[in-house]
Order: C-alpha cells, then sequence, then structure tokens
C-alpha cells in the first residue's frame, strides 16, 4: 500500500510519460515554473530508487527567546547548525536516512529505516528507537530533527499529498544559477506564510538545492484532543489523558517559541544516483548509533 494519500502510479508508465512530456524548451523561450515543478513531481514518482549525501545549513535567531533567571545576559546572536546526511529511497517502502548534526556545543547522531515492512527511527536523547506504525507518520517524526532531509525528497518519492513541490504556492522563475558547476532554474515559492526556493538543475531536472526561509509570526495548525490522540497511537505511545494534556503543553510551549524565532536553511543533494537496483539487506532494520558526544 502507498504510505501516502493516492496509490503510487507504475514506474513504468511514469517514465514514459516523462519521456513525452518534459519540458525542454526553445533556445529563449520562457520556462513555466509550475509546469516545471508538476514534472519535477513526475520524475520523483516514476523513480524506482533514489539516493544521495548532502548537508543541511541552518541559521537560527533567538534573540527575542526570553533569556532565563540562569542565563541573563545581553542578547545572543544567530544559532548556526550543520547537518550531514545520506539517503537511500526504494520502492516500495523501502529508505534508509542517517545524519550528524553539529551544534557549536555538540554532536548528536539519528537515523530512520525501513524495510518495507517496520521501521525504526533512532532519535537523540532516547535511550529506546522508536516504531512509527505507518511511513508519513515516520518521515514527519524524522524531520525536524535530520534538518529537513526525510521530508523534502521523499514527500514528493512516496507521492505524499502536499509534497515538498505540490504544496507549494506564489511560485515563480527567478533566472539561473549554478549549484557546484550545475546549471539551474531557480524557482521561488511560498509555503504556507514562509518562503522557499528551489534550484532544480536544467541537465536532469532533479533538485540540487531548497532554501527555506521563515519568519515571525508563524501559523501553526489548531489541534485537538482526538488529533494528539491518533499521533500518539501512531507512534505506538499510550493516548491516555495524562498522555494528551502533556504533548498539548508541549505544543503550546513549541508554539510560543517557534513564534520568538526566525531564520532560514540551506540544503544541498550531490552524488545523486538514481534508478539503480536496491537489495533488500541495505534497508534491514538495525538500530543506528546514536546519542550526544
Amino acid at each position: 500500500m502507498n504510505p501516502g494519500s493516492r496509490s503510487t502510479p507504475n514506474p513504468g508508465t511514469m517514465a514514459v510519460l516523462l519521456m513525452f512530456c518534459t519540458i525542454r524548451p526553445a533556445a529563449g523561450e520562457p520556462v513555466d515554473p509550475v509546469q516545471l515543478l508538476r514534472e519535477l513531481q513526475i520524475r520523483y514518482e516514476s523513480m524506482r530508487s533514489y539516493s544521495a549525501t548532502g548537508d543541511v545549513t541552518s541559521v537560527i535567531n533567538i534573540s527575542e527567546v526570553p533569556l532565563s533567571d540562569a542565563a541573563q545576559g545581553p542578547a545572543r546572536a544567530a544559532q548556526e547548525s550543520h547537518h550531514r546526511f545520506t539517503i537511500k529511497l526504494g520502492r516500495p517502502e523501502l529508505y534508509r536516512i542517517e545524519w550528524k548534526q553539529q551544534m557549536p556545543s555538540f554532536t548528536t547522531k539519528g537515523a530512520l529505516w525501513s524495510d518495507g515492512s517496520a521501521r525504526v527511527l533512532t532519535v537523540p536523547g532516547q535511550k529506546s528507537p522508536v516504531e512509527p506504525q505507518d511511513t508519513q507518520t515516520a518521515l514527519a517524526m524524522a524531520t525536524g530533527i535530520s534538518g529537513g532531509v526525510a521530508n523534502t525528497i521523499p514527500s514528493a518519492f512516496f507521492a505524499f499529498k502536499g509534497s515538498s513541490f505540490t504544496a507549494l504556492t506564489d511560485t515563480r522563475l527567478d533566472g539561473e544559477e549554478t549549484i557546484e558547476g550545475d546549471p539551474c532554474y531557480v524557482i521561488k515559492a511560498h509555503l504556507a506564510d514562509q518562503g522557499v526556493t528551489l534550484w532544480i538543475s536544467k541537465a536532469t531536472h532533479l533538485l540540487r538545492q531548497k532554501r527555506h526561509d521563515f519568519a515571525r509570526p508563524r501559523s501553526m495548525p489548531e489541534l485537538g484532543d482526538d488529533d494528539v490522540r491518533r499521533a500518539l497511537e501512531s507512534w505506538n505511545r499510550e493516548a491516555s489523558d495524562e498522555a494528551i494534556k502533556a504533548m498539548r503543553a508541549q505544543l503550546e510551549a513549541a508554539r510560543a517559541m517557534m513564534n520568538l524565532m526566525s531564520g532560514y536553511s540551506v540544503e544541498v543533494h550531490r552524488d545523486i544516483r538514481i534508478d539503480v537496483p536496491v537489495r533488500l539487506s541495505e534497508f534491514r532494520i538495525r538500530k543506528p548509533s546514536r546519542g550526544h558526544k
């Protein structure tokens, strides 16, 4: 069963459609950014496999977050973090995403695995790995701690409703730039009230780089008790009244904190390989290394 909200198209059929529908504008002919994103989505849906390495640089301005009594002092400067990642995706629900996050004062590691029938997420700071019930929940849980990598390509590859490309609005072409020697179209758009910039390779029509800008205040969906209960159950956690109350308190605290923060992240994909035969042994569930240094 497809992890998204609709069935995954047959890769062979999609490949044929892509062959005949690929945009190849003549010299001087303007590129339609909306159609380019449609093609990008189709391209990822049609792949049998995807792998890449890369990094994410995030800069968060926390100067307006209230200081604790024990940390009184001048306003803090922007905080920078770096994620290095590897990602491997296969059909029907195979994935292995590993990352290492470096902060000024500590380093953490995490990973998300699926062998097609079971899923394991290693969360830094937790003694035991989490076992989400489904792929969409697993990738959503890993998105923040992976620097966004667990969402950008997987949401398109697995054809989630509202993927990294189909959820964008106000799309426009903003010229061309070169990323690590690869000429790219530059597309600017919005994801809700946040800015998104994509660099799409002119040669391969694959994403090479993504920038996500966010400013305060940010809109966040309101979640009722039923929403929180379903979330806890999808994480294989007890959905007791006490657990729901505690989770709601955490969500409200996170909402208040996020509305005081601004910044951006830049995600770069390199060493990209597609449609390479995969071995199931590459996705065998194990407990990846985790923890703080």
